[in-house]
């Protein structure tokens, strides 16, 4: 793995928001795009795509592209249930980081983590799900 690669992956605030009752995902592709997702326990989740770079040694730029905001079902996995279209966003973000392995208060072992120098959708600490994700991986937003 190179530098330019080592944020690319699936991250997941959930390990690390004990007792919370919202999380927040990140994923980083290693196409330059990438999405977030939040949801809370009350049906409220909202995904937000993105276009990002390295700005240099433990620092990232994110563009977000696209904002859908809606609810979610467990019925419908991996969708996004919205009442309007999703809107074109162009809000630029950047953020120092850095990759540490903790255990989590929700872990069972050892993770690798991001931690953000401020929040990216409410969140600042993620841990590694896993590294091979895709565009194909991305939550469907379905206009109800």
């Amino acid at each position: 793995m190179t530098d330019l690669d080592e944020a690319v992956g699936h991250w997941d605030e959930g390990p690390f928001a004990y007792g919370a009752m919202e999380a927040t995902e990140l994923v980083i592709l290693p196409d330059g795009t990438g999405w977030g997702l939040w949801a809370n326990v009350a049906g409220g989740q909202e995904l937000t795509e993105f276009g990002w770079r390295r700005l240099g040694p433990g620092r990232l730029g994110i563009t977000s592209t696209l904002t859908a905001s809606g609810t979610w079902d467990s019925s419908r996995p991996d969708q996004v249930i919205c009442d309007e279209p999703p809107r074109p966003a162009d809000e630029h973000l950047e953020f120092g980081y850095r990759l540490t392995t903790e255990v989590p208060p929700l872990g069972d072992g050892p993770v690798l983590s991001l931690t953000l120098d401020a929040p990216f959708m409410f969140a600042e600490r993620f841990a590694l799900v896993r590294r091979d994700v895709s565009a194909a991986d991305r939550p469907t937003v379905v206009t109800a």
